[in-house]
């Protein structure tokens, strides 16, 4: 009996999967990708090793007290918030994850270099919407201590043009300026981060 119903659920199961027929003219991603690897196969080589893009990122790793400043406006009034920042390394240095935790804002972030078009992306997961992980990008990586990520997002459902602009001061401090283009192409500052590295406790004296 339970035979029967396994080949019964078994052929259920392929007459409700789709068919598949596949144009000649038409490869797949992965076969494109196959034909391009046949041409150079170093391309075959980038899926295997982490960009070196996120090594210039590395000295983010570690955790952070963190101030939030809501740019005043005609009708919003400044807002100051502090919390902390959790950054690493992760996926064996494909990426560099940060957590915020900065009064209302509750943010999770990723930076990572497409292996493939060498360019930087940040995406942008929080309280104020998600962003529907939509990434900003920078087309290189950091000059004199500053990158710039640009996209259009979504946050708190309404869609942005943002330019997210990181300054280093030093291994211990930097700077992150959120800045909205508006319609009329004037761009303003509207939400800045500064923040300063926890320094390790020092053991309990014996």
């Amino acid at each position: 009996m339970k035979r029967a119903v396994t080949a019964s659920l078994a052929a259920a199961l392929i007459a409700a999967a789709p068919s598949f027929a596949q144009p000649e003219d038409h490869p797949t991603l992965f076969e494109r990708f196959a034909r391009k690897v046949e041409k150079n196969p170093a391309l075959g080589k980038l899926a295997e090793t982490p960009p070196g893009g996120i090594e210039s990122f590395r000295w983010m790793v570690g955790t952070w007290d963190a101030t939030s400043r809501r740019y005043p406006t005609r009708s919003v009034p400044e807002r100051i918030q502090t919390g902390t920042r959790q950054t690493r390394i992760e996926l064996k240095g494909w990426c560099l994850a940060s957590i915020d935790d900065i009064g209302e804002l509750k943010a999770a972030s990723l930076i990572t270099e497409d292996a493939y078009s060498r360019k930087l992306a940040r995406v942008f997961l929080s309280s104020w919407g998600g962003g529907l992980a939509r990434p900003m990008i920078a087309t290189g990586g950091f000059q004199d201590g500053r990158i710039a990520f640009e996209g259009a997002i979504l946050l708190f459902g309404d869609p942005v043009d943002v330019r997210l602009r990181i300054s280093k001061a030093d291994d211990d401090h930097y700077f992150e300026v959120w800045e909205e283009k508006l319609p009329g192409g004037e761009i303003v500052p509207i939400f800045e981060l500064k923040l300063t590295r926890q320094k390790a406790k020092a053991a309990p004296a014996k």
